[in-house]
């Protein structure tokens, strides 16, 4: 089966949670991702990063999450670079390209965290290496040009990043929430002051913002 999805229209992912509402998935892998792009938000003002990397992405987990018995959800080690942001409105803030992707990554991260922790389920969150490939469509045009002809050749191949992932989510000793890089746990918490409180707050606001999507 191929479906073909933008995780921002809220529409388009109910309707695809509802024909994938009575099958059972093993796995779960959420892969989907933008990095670099201009500044664009949602019809409600959801950042592009934030709407797709986690919003859109979250949504479809949280109407799946009966069905789906382990969950490995793409961040990025730039999260340990994002900007933390105690702005209540984190969702919409454009910190410049390459922040709003890092930060979206965090925000990612953190919600796998305390999603696990809150509701006992089993997800994870990954670094799958630096791979070149067309999430570089956004950068400027020397990065483009290495992303095409270099860069393939010294960095992590699709193939070698797939194995880590499928590593990583059948693993027996998994850690639900965790964060992994290369089959290593690393914490994230040093990226977020006053760590508890402050988890428990870029949850709830991804949550709220998944539930108005879900109306």
């Amino acid at each position: 089966m191929y479906y073909e999805l933008d995780l921002t229209d809220n529409e388009q992912i109910l309707l695809l949670a509802n024909q994938l509402k009575h099958h059972h998935f093993d796995v779960a892998i959420f892969a989907a991702g933008v990095m670099l792009s201009p500044e664009i938000r949602t019809s409600d003002g959801v950042e592009f990063h934030n709407a797709v990397n986690v919003v859109g992405q979250v949504m479809l987990y949280e109407l799946l999450q009966n069905e789906i018995k382990r969950a490995i959800f793409l961040s990025s080690a730039t999260a340990r670079m994002a900007c933390y942001s105690r702005d209540l409105n984190f969702l919409s803030v454009y910190a410049g390209p390459y922040q709003a992707y890092a930060s979206s990554k965090l925000n990612l991260a953190v919600y796998v965290n305390e999603v696990s922790r809150k509701r006992h389920v089993t997800a994870v969150s990954l670094h799958p290496g630096t791979v070149p490939g067309h999430l570089y469509h956004n950068a400027n045009p020397l990065v483009r040009y290495l992303n095409a002809t270099i860069l393939p050749k010294i960095l992590r191949k699709p193939e070698m990043a797939a194995i880590l992932v499928l590593h990583t989510v059948l693993r027996e000793d998994i850690q639900p929430g965790a964060y992994y890089e290369d089959t290593e746990v690393v914490n994230l918490a040093d990226c977020i002051p006053e760590q508890v409180s402050e988890r428990s707050r870029i949850y709830e606001t991804i949550h709220r913002q998944v539930e108005l999507w879900m109306e």
